[in-house]
């Protein structure tokens, strides 16, 4: 009876502590660009608050978006805009921030969709020393609140610039399982601004190649398996591929 009175209490006490934490933190509204300051406790926890806001007023177009924000950052700064923009042929909200930080960062974002100043939590992106980072919603939102940020280690993907020598001859590191662990590498350091806590983005990834202006392209011609490569395979046509 004893372990049901504490639990009881710990659901009615948790979410009124934590919306006593969300109320106090100064909301960052819709067409706004911002700059904030970090700050470090003697536990060595994070905290921040904002230095500065003003309107942006004009459309945030993706393509453009990161040469708005300041080259050089300071240490323990973090600038963002939070407005409505393009990306490719979509109109949507987006949210650039850039980290000075010399550590990665992962942090918490409450966004208000309703303008009713209710939150609830949204996934993010991890935001990486002098990068860029871009959040984007296809619905309206009209406020953010940032409740936290954590440092973060995030292992640098470091791709070397072999030439290949197909005939492993001269270079015997440099073949084909090689060329593989190079793709890989590839791969992964450009799906990281796809994926999240939640998984890969297949949404994001299609809005991004609409900001290419991507097109399905098909080989003109067909391909043929000839006698002299796949013998018991004569004239295999293989279909047209993209």
């Amino acid at each position: 009876m004893r372990i049901l009175i504490v639990f009881l209490v710990l659901i009615l006490v948790v979410p009124f502590a934590n919306g006593q934490k969300l109320k106090d933190i100064e909301a960052i509204q819709l067409n706004s660009k911002f700059m904030l300051e970090l700050s470090r406790d003697s536990s060595g926890n994070l905290s921040y608050f904002i230095v500065s806001t003003e309107p942006f007023e004009n459309e945030l177009k993706m393509s453009s978006a990161f040469s708005l924000l300041d080259d050089d950052l300071n240490a323990n700064q973090i600038q963002g805009i939070f407005a409505i923009g393009t990306f490719g042929t979509r109109r949507t909200v987006l949210l650039v921030m850039k980290n000075g930080l010399d550590k990665s960062l992962q942090y918490e974002l409450m966004i208000d969709i309703k303008g009713r100043g209710k939150y609830k939590r949204t996934s993010t992106h991890p935001l990486t020393p002098d990068i860029s980072s871009t959040e984007m919603w296809a619905y309206n939102i009209y406020s953010l609140k940032i409740t936290s940020f954590q440092e973060i280690e995030i292992e640098p993907i470091i791709v070397p610039k072999p030439k290949i020598d197909s005939t492993c001859l001269l270079n015997s590191e440099l073949n084909v399982e090689n060329g593989e662990q190079l793709f890989k590498q590839h791969l992964t350091k450009v799906n990281t601004g796809f994926i999240s806590s939640e998984g890969l983005n297949l949404e994001s990834m299609l809005v991004f190649e609409d900001s290419l202006n991507s097109e399905d392209v098909s080989l003109g011609h067909y391909y043929s398996l000839g006698e002299g490569i796949y013998p018991y395979f004569k004239n295999y046509t293989f279909g047209n591929p993209l």
